[in-house]
């Protein structure tokens, strides 16, 4: 790999221990990778501003890729630069099925998470898990909250049961071919529009840095980072990752409790800075 690299990291379960904390060595082969030429991004399914807690916290020199890629932000004001929105019919037609299938189910934008008032208590036990601070819209019925939505959807989580309803359910809407669907570990489906993922993410990325998909370096654990994982130059999963992410990614490193991301960093930029000697 000649030219400078990009590293596009997926935060929870990657990046983060399990803890949810940043260990030093990370932070500082994220710092060393910056002050050797390269850049470095964030490729995730958070929203905006709890990503940009984490790509501020790093003063990060790459746009940051949210939402499974369809919303890119710059990483120090936030800024979208490009947005993927879900396209209106599609969209009605998801949110009808699943209140008729009585299914948990938010909506998700640049800046707000929209559900169902009777659903609130859900919502915030999973953002317990994944979010701070999110910014709420609460709606009788979503049907009525997209008639005059506050901002574009840019991707929608699914809520199920239990595992083997999860798996109905995502059988049913992948037959429908009108989304990018990623299964979770919560029994949640994520879902933004055809053709929209981390990897189209980090594309709109290197295209404004002028960086080559053969110089990215990609770390994730999860089913929305397999696509990035199989196309970038280098896609790596943890050891902690998904059965359904090992199963498919060939590179692996050590788990997020052990800086696996920051093992494979120090030794890529070891070994570009000997070519450049």
């Amino acid at each position: 790999m000649r030219g400078p690299l990009l590293f596009a990291i997926d935060i929870d379960g990657t990046l983060l221990n399990s803890g949810r904390t940043l260990d030093e060595r990370n932070w500082t082969a994220i710092q060393q990778a910056m002050q050797s030429g390269h850049f470095v991004s964030l490729a995730t399914g958070r929203m905006p501003a709890p990503a940009l807690v984490w790509a501020r916290y790093l003063q990060l020199n790459a746009p940051v890729v949210t939402l499974n890629g369809a919303d890119v932000v710059e990483s120090s004001t936030g800024k979208s630069l490009s947005c993927s929105r879900i396209g209106e019919e599609p969209l009605l037609r998801l949110v009808e099925w699943v209140e008729e299938q009585r299914l948990h189910c938010r909506l998700m934008g640049h800046r707000y998470t929209v559900c169902r008032k009777d659903q609130l208590d859900y919502v915030q036990r999973v953002w317990g898990v994944q979010f701070r601070n999110p910014e709420v819209l609460l709606a009788y019925n979503l049907r009525d909250y997209l008639a005059q939505p506050a901002e574009p959807v840019l991707k929608v989580a699914v809520g199920c049961q239990d595992s083997e309803r999860q798996a109905q359910v995502y059988a049913e809407l992948r037959s429908w071919n009108a989304f990018e669907i990623a299964r979770t570990e919560q029994c949640e489906l994520e879902l933004t529009a055809r053709g929209t993922t981390k990897l189209s993410g980090v594309i709109r990325v290197i295209e404004q840095l002028n960086i080559p998909l053969a110089n990215v370096i990609a770390f994730g654990n999860g089913e929305n980072d397999v696509d990035l994982l199989r196309h970038a130059g280098k896609g790596y999963a943890v050891a902690n990752a998904e059965p359904v992410v090992l199963e498919q990614i060939s590179l692996r490193t050590a788990s997020n409790d052990e800086c696996g991301v920051a093992q494979v960093m120090e030794r890529i930029i070891a070994e570009a800075d000997l070519r450049l000697a």
